[in-house]
């Protein structure tokens, strides 16, 4: 669970995450999801506060401490009063492109750096981990389900539904991620249309793979530009899916 608290010292309000492990050995690789999102958010609090000056890090909630007791963890975060993306989007059909623009383009910022730095997958891209700053600017958070990678194909536990790659559906090796920039795709596609593009995971792995943009092109809610990137983050094939460097270059973001 997660609550507000306050910073003594400044008096900054603060989210706080709540993790318990007693009694958890019974559930199979929750320990070791807790211990690993524990691991990761220790090494983005100190990542975030040191000198490297990487774009990305301005997308990504900061983590001001991990506190670790028996039996809970504590992750102790800034606090993001405005919410998540999750619920503009309920109030409204779509977003505009160029509002669109400006949430993918901070995401693959984020990403980039995340990957290329810390070498670590998010890989619960979602409207809902998405949150606002006071500024209007996206903040990445909860990497709860997160892991490491590296170069070497390999398996990953667990997957979030509507987001889920076709990788991750088929449990098949991959390096990591690959699959957040599917989750990307999924989530411009969203913003820009209102709804997913595929009706169910099965969608996603048939041999016969189609993503509907033929009628939001004719509404004028997609154009070429778009189009293409939509098509390059939704490749099938991971090994030729567009990476965060792709997506920060690519001309509709320009």
């Amino acid at each position: 669970r997660v609550f507000l608290g306050q910073d003594k010292l400044t008096g900054d309000l603060v989210a706080v995450k709540e993790l318990k492990r007693k009694n958890i050995d019974s559930v199979e690789g929750l320990k070791e999801l807790i211990d690993k999102e524990l691991k990761i958010c220790k090494l983005l609090s100190q990542s975030l506060k040191d000198g490297e000056s990487h774009i990305g890090k301005k997308y990504i909630c900061k983590i001001y401490d991990v506190i670790d007791t028996e039996p809970f963890h504590y992750i102790v975060m800034e606090y993001l009063a405005n919410g998540s993306l999750e619920n503009p989007l309920e109030e409204r059909e779509t977003f505009p492109p160029e509002v669109a623009k400006k949430y993918i383009k901070q995401l693959s910022y984020a990403l980039d750096y995340i990957h290329s730095t810390l070498n670590i997958c998010h890989r619960d891209i979602q409207l809902a981990n998405l949150c606002l700053d006071a500024h209007g600017n996206i903040k990445l958070v909860d990497f709860g389900l997160s892991d490491f990678f590296t170069k070497e194909a390999t398996t990953h536990n667990s997957f979030c539904g509507n987001y889920a790659s076709p990788e991750m559906i088929l449990a098949t090796k991959y390096i990591g991620y690959e699959g957040d920039c599917y989750g990307m795709g999924l989530l411009l596609y969203k913003l820009l249309s209102g709804f997913f593009p595929f009706r169910s995971s099965v969608d996603k792995i048939v041999e016969q793979y189609y993503i509907p943009l033929d009628e939001l092109e004719r509404e004028g809610t997609l154009n070429e530009s778009s189009i293409s990137l939509i098509k390059g983050l939704l490749e099938k094939d991971p090994c030729k899916r567009l990476t965060t460097k792709d997506v920060i270059n690519h001309e509709w973001l320009q």
